[in-house]
């Protein structure tokens, strides 16, 4: 008996532009080798930048592409039946889309980028409490009124369906977690008796097993290594710079873009803006800090920054969770866990500081950040 053809299925295509491109970029080739079909959506390219250029042919013609990749890829989609399927990230394949697939193919892996499983939010953050949130871990419904789905536009009551009906629908679901700590909430959410696997996550861009031991003289006290949401906490690297002004600060967004998030005005003259990604500028900031922070406030489960952080930084701060993959892990990398009373947290860094010119001694990646979770999906 022949064995089922699989599929691989993520709305995100393989790209530099994000978490999830990034490590589909990575998860495309190993997919390619392993007899895996790839479905996933179109590689949109900027509208904004086409037209700051005045380029408006390209706009015309990016909308007719971004149309006819999506009639493609739901047309695909569709046609996935009675097989196995990974699937990454529901919110941009489809709450329903993705609900249709674990119902009427053989068996679905699910692959936990995020919170998306319990939070509408996906970065399961308390917008009052500023810090991570689990109110909505045994229903939905118990969301702030200012909470909403994030990623995409959906209606609260649309997530709310998804959420339900992925809780009817989880022994059909095999899950694969990235870490202890995010298993242990899929367990809180959907009972003990659900399928569950640790397969790590890789995305290729941090050799596991050697890491950057050149030294750069440092020019920046702090870098900020995160994306610009409240979530990944610049709100909170940017109170610690107003409480330390003599340290300078770095931030790998401009100064307007930094103030639309955490919505006012930045008057702290040891901040240094700069608009750039990890290979346009960020890299080298981490390489010359002395102190790297990776500030997420919710359950974060592997983030790929904190991994390069780890890597190529001179020291590392996290700021505490309770189910954080920076917990799981903070011992085996020595990082400095920071409390959410910013006052605190500045004292410790203060102290720190004073040692920051010592080489970092580097322990070897844990077993589950290094294991491709395509080898995992591939030999099921």
């Amino acid at each position: 008996m022949f064995d089922l053809k699989k599929y691989l299925v993520c709305r995100i295509a393989p790209s530099e532009a994000g978490g999830v491109a990034r490590l589909m970029k990575k998860l495309a080739k190993d997919a390619e080798r392993n007899g895996i079909e790839l479905v996933t959506g179109y590689q949109q390219k900027s509208i904004k930048n086409y037209i700051r250029n005045r380029e408006y042919f390209k706009v015309l013609t990016e909308i007719i592409q971004r149309f006819l990749g999506d009639l493609v890829f739901n047309f695909r989609v569709s046609r996935i039946s009675g097989v196995e399927v990974f699937c990454i990230h529901p919110q941009t394949l489809g709450f329903s889309r993705f609900i249709e697939l674990i119902s009427r193919n053989k068996k679905t892996y699910f692959y936990v980028m995020d919170n998306s499983f319990f939070c509408m939010m996906s970065y399961n953050y308390d917008p009052k409490m500023k810090m991570e949130c689990l109110r909505c871990i045994n229903n939905p419904i118990n969301a702030y009124e200012q909470c909403y789905p994030f990623i995409v536009n959906c209606s609260r009551s649309d997530y709310i369906d998804f959420q339900n009906s992925l809780r009817r629908f989880s022994s059909k679901v095999h899950f694969l977690a990235q870490n202890q700590l995010q298993k242990e909430l899929l367990i809180k959410v959907f009972g003990s008796n659900i399928v569950c696997d640790i397969v790590g996550l890789d995305t290729g861009e941090v050799d596991s097993k050697t890491f950057h031991k050149k030294r750069l003289p440092p020019i920046y006290d702090f870098v900020f290594h995160g994306a610009g949401h409240l979530a990944k906490g610049v709100e909170y690297f940017v109170e610690l710079a107003e409480l330390l002004p003599k340290h300078t600060f770095f931030i790998p967004l401009s100064q307007v873009d930094c103030e639309k998030v955490i919505g006012r005005i930045i008057c702290a003259k040891n901040i240094i803006y700069q608009q750039c990604s990890w290979e346009t500028g960020l890299k080298d900031a981490v390489l010359q800090a002395r102190i790297t922070i990776n500030p997420s406030l919710w359950s974060a489960p592997i983030e790929g920054a904190l991994l390069k952080s780890i890597a190529y930084g001179h020291h590392v701060a996290t700021v505490e969770t309770e189910f954080g993959y920076e917990k799981e892990v903070a011992n085996d990398f020595n990082l400095i866990r920071l409390p959410l009373d910013k006052k605190k947290a500045a004292a410790i860094l203060t102290k720190k500081i004073k040692d920051c010119e010592q080489k970092k001694d580097y322990i070897p990646m844990r077993n589950e950040v290094d294991k491709s979770i395509i080898n995992f999906f591939s030999n099921c």
